[in-house]
């Protein structure tokens, strides 16, 4: 019985070290795995070591470009980038061959001859203007294309023009009426009649643009025709007044006026009526420019001969007659004759 449980106990012993042997199979397969294990992390602790030092510069870089950002507003772009194909691609398709041009496409978000559209292109204009100022491109030449650029372009030119124009055309006026009629207050009250028509002629014309039309604003041309038309029309009309209202010199200037305003009122009004017909007939057209100018013209001619003439400018005219009557029965009024008599006391 001793001998079986030997031959038993030695079947463990033998499975025992093939167990044994397994496991020093393993242990020496894993001490392999640790071993390259160690040299991927020491290869992965290189690795680490680089991309601190990747780091590093890319820091220096940034610090690089943020000192350039706020010193001469300008931006770093990496040499890799510059000299890469793709790069060189886009470049093309914005600068000319030799470099020395580009271009920066804005797509606007309003209608293009929209005021939006117009604030925006000035906003961009003085963008680029600050922009440049002070960096190595402050002496370029620069400017701003397109629908919207031209539009404000045009507009901002028309606006010199018109305000050049206007003045030449005032003074001009002024003194042709200062030499037919000799006299400089009316002259004056007549030229104030004729700029207080043409504002209310476009106060209105925006009124009709905006409620009527529903435009987004007067056409940059109306103003200037309009003021050409109401100031040649108001001034012959003007000068028709006071060239009757001189032949009645001998009365006073209240009965002057009022026989002038009766002669020659009807011509005045049939020439208005008449005028103002011929410019009715371009808003059946439907064209915009056409219907803004239209009534611009006819809302100036009619406030001009039925209130400012006819009202406003005799009013004025009689105004020193009539101040220099009330100071003259003042005068003669016994309250005075009393204050008179009894001096400072």
């Amino acid at each position: 019985s001793g001998s079986k449980e030997i031959a038993a106990n030695m079947k463990k012993l033998n499975a025992a070290l093939a167990s044994i042997k397994d496991g020093q199979q393993q242990l020496n397969t894993g001490l392999s795995q640790l071993s390259g294990g160690m040299t991927q992390l020491k290869d992965g602790l290189g690795q680490s070591g680089s991309g601190l030092g990747d780091i590093s510069d890319g820091l220096g870089k940034t610090g690089e470009f943020l000192t350039q950002l706020k010193s001469s507003r300008t931006f770093f772009i990496p040499r890799e980038a510059l000299e890469s194909a793709d790069f060189n691609k886009a470049v093309d398709s914005f600068m000319s061959k030799d470099r020395k041009t580009t271009k920066l496409i804005v797509v606007l978000d309003n209608d293009p001859y929209s005021p939006a559209a117009m604030d925006t292109i000035e906003q961009i204009n003085k963008e680029l203007a600050g922009s440049l100022s002070g960096t190595a491109l402050a002496d370029a030449e620069y400017g701003a294309a397109g629908p919207s650029s031209t539009t404000y372009d045009t507009n901002k030119v028309q606006i010199e023009s018109f305000n050049g124009t206007a003045i030449i055309v005032i003074i001009g006026v002024f003194l042709v009426l200062l030499l037919v009629i000799r006299a400089i207050l009316p002259t004056i009250y007549i030229i104030l009649s004729l700029v207080a028509s043409y504002y209310v002629a476009m106060t209105a014309t925006n009124i009709v643009t905006h409620y009527i039309i529903g435009a987004d604003g007067v056409s940059s041309f109306v103003p200037f025709f309009s003021f050409i038309i109401i100031i040649a029309v108001g001034v012959d009309y003007s000068i028709f007044l006071m060239m009757r209202y001189k032949e009645e010199g001998v009365m006073e200037p209240r009965a002057a006026i009022v026989q002038a305003a009766k002669h020659i009122g009807g011509v005045i009004i049939s020439a208005m009526v008449i005028l103002g017909g011929t410019f009715a007939t371009l808003i059946p057209s439907g064209l915009v420019l056409l219907v803004e100018l239209a009534s611009a013209v006819i809302v100036g001619l009619i406030v001009l001969c039925y209130i400012f003439l006819p009202m406003l400018l005799p009013a004025l005219l009689v105004l020193p007659d009539a101040k220099s009557r009330k100071k003259a029965a003042s005068e003669a009024s016994p309250l005075h004759a009393v204050r008179a008599k009894t001096g400072n006391g």
